[in-house]
């Protein structure tokens, strides 16, 4: 099941329009790339060091990985969405990827990561490209987190129902708003039923009514709507497990002055004997990555790309189960030569897998 959305656009008259365009005026929050001997480990100058000719990603960025801390301090933010008190857990973070998936190609996701929904589609498909073109993706941002995960927990704790609104009556506008502040837009999307992140981005996207998903255009595809809207920037996923799974999204715009080109990153579980790594690339500045990277137990694989396009696209990499946790962390070389870390301190590992119940930690 899943409800139509709290959209942005009914809210739009009591604030002021704000339209987002990523990609133009925004300074990356990365190491800059100088010779001033500013930016030192135990001595020795990281900028030389990484515009050294001899340099290798793999070789050298699980080492360098080991003296963030440090970097860190001295040369600024190298990385992104460190987990904060809990927020996002490894679904909310998935629910995101799979998000930004779609909105940076719509068709190519459609095909690949929605053909299990086939026998729903309209006779002329869905995310058609007039009415929904490939748009810039979403950051996770906390306070969204935290509203989304609150109503979804209200929903399956409290009062069991499927609304909008909080269980005590509070509107889902006074809801958000409780949680992230100096907006320009917000949006909620809600659905019940599927345990996995993907089918739930899926259900919302079809916005099945009357035994099949609507037509584009329907004055049923909110949900679908919400999810390619370009008015929006950031998003919180929530997710409870009461009677059911429920789950909640959260958007929002407000103006952004540094971002990584790591979007977001997660594992997930497409097939039974197989863990994927995830990683979702926003770059429309300079271009395509270098080499992207995830370090798994301290061994580096490389991402290709998955759908979109290689500066505005999903990466992906998919290896052999294992029979408990794992650690890793992605790591990304910019066309210009930036290093990115995600997340930016310790690391993710691999809920589910096998067995696991961590997500984030040492």
């Amino acid at each position: 099941m899943n409800k139509r959305t709290f959209r942005a656009k009914y809210v739009s008259m009591f604030i002021v329009l704000f339209f987002l365009c990523i990609g133009s005026g925004f300074v990356w929050a990365g190491l800059e790339f100088s010779m001033d001997e500013d930016c030192d480990v135990d001595g020795e100058d990281i900028h030389a060091f990484l515009l050294d000719d001899t340099f290798s990603m793999g070789d050298d960025l699980s080492g360098l990985a080991g003296a963030f801390g440090t970097v860190q301090e001295d040369c600024g933010a190298l990385g992104s969405d460190d987990p904060v008190d809990g927020y996002p857990k490894w679904r909310e973070r998935a629910l995101i990827v799979f998000v930004n998936m779609v909105r940076m190609a719509p068709r190519e996701y459609l095909e690949k990561h929605m053909a299990d929904w086939e026998r729903f589609m309209p006779a002329d498909g869905i995310l058609s490209a007039d009415r929904f073109p490939a748009v810039h993706p979403l950051y996770w941002n906390l306070g969204l987190n935290q509203a989304a995960r609150y109503h979804a927990e209200d929903m399956a704790f409290n009062c069991q129902t499927f609304q909008h609104a909080s269980c005590d009556g509070t509107s889902a506008w006074d809801r958000i708003k409780r949680y992230y502040l100096d907006f320009s837009w917000i949006g909620e999307n809600i659905a019940l039923g599927y345990s996995s992140p993907r089918h739930t981005v899926n259900q919302l996207l079809c916005d099945q009514y009357g035994g099949g998903c609507v037509v584009d255009g329907s004055p049923y595809d909110g949900h679908r709507d919400n999810i390619m809207s370009g008015n929006f920037n950031e998003m919180g996923g929530g997710h409870a497990e009461g009677n059911y799974h429920y789950w909640v999204q959260d958007f929002g715009a407000r103006n952004l002055d540094d971002f990584s080109p790591i979007v977001s990153a997660t594992h997930y579980f497409l097939s039974e004997n197989a863990t994927t790594f995830f990683l979702n690339y926003y770059d429309p500045q300079d271009g395509p990555p270098a080499q992207v990277s995830v370090i798994v137990d301290d061994s580096e694989y490389n991402l290709v790309l998955d759908t979109g396009s290689a500066q505005a696209g999903t990466y992906r990499k998919d290896l052999t189960s294992a029979s408990g946790c794992r650690s890793y962390y992605f790591m990304v070389k910019t066309g210009n030569g930036n290093i990115y870390r995600y997340p930016e301190a310790l690391y993710l590992h691999t809920y589910g897998e096998g067995g696991c119940t961590s997500d984030y930690g040492e």
